[in-house]
């Protein structure tokens, strides 16, 4: 059984999906309400499920962990409907992100891509706009660029013997 979440669509809006993501643009250019400005981050989650307002629609989520200052420990989240009308900042972003979907939109949702994303350090940049009711403010999240992958550290590596492995 596959675990691909665009596997329950058609081929016909399979083959919409990835006209419009072929066609996109890469763009210049619970959540915590962080203070705008500019961040160092980690991307700490990534989730790709049907909407819970939309029928036949995904949301893509990405979670960005703040790596230093005041509010370093804090998660923001950025969320992408996988639409047609929307794939062009998907794609900026899987771009600053060094994520080549080669034209085929399935991909984001293969456990490959997740690995590749997750623990990418990356600098994000917040804006917030006023909501039109006028009470409150959306808080948007801008990838400036990635940094690339955390490595593991080495701070505690010990060299043995070889008389000390556990096998031969």
């Amino acid at each position: 059984m596959s675990t691909n979440p665009f596997d329950s669509f058609d081929s016909a809006y399979m083959a919409s999906l990835n006209n419009a993501y072929r066609a996109a643009e890469a763009k210049g250019g619970g959540s915590f309400l962080l203070p705008e400005g500019k961040y160092q981050t980690i991307v700490s989650a990534f989730s790709l499920k049907p909407s819970r307002i939309f029928n036949d629609e995904l949301t893509l989520n990405l979670g960005f962990e703040v790596l230093e200052g005041e509010h370093k420990g804090k998660t923001v989240y950025k969320y992408y409907s996988i639409i047609p009308e929307g794939l062009d900042l998907l794609k900026t972003d899987m771009t600053r992100l060094n994520i080549d979907l080669e034209d085929d939109i399935r991909k984001l949702g293969e456990m490959k891509t997740a690995e590749q994303i997750i623990d990418q350090v990356v600098d994000i940049t917040i804006k917030h706009k006023k909501k039109k009711n006028g009470e409150g403010v959306y808080q948007n999240v801008y990838i400036d660029r990635s940094l690339g992958k955390v490595q593991p550290p080495f701070d505690n590596f010990k060299e043995v013997d070889d008389d000390q492995l556990p096998f031969d």
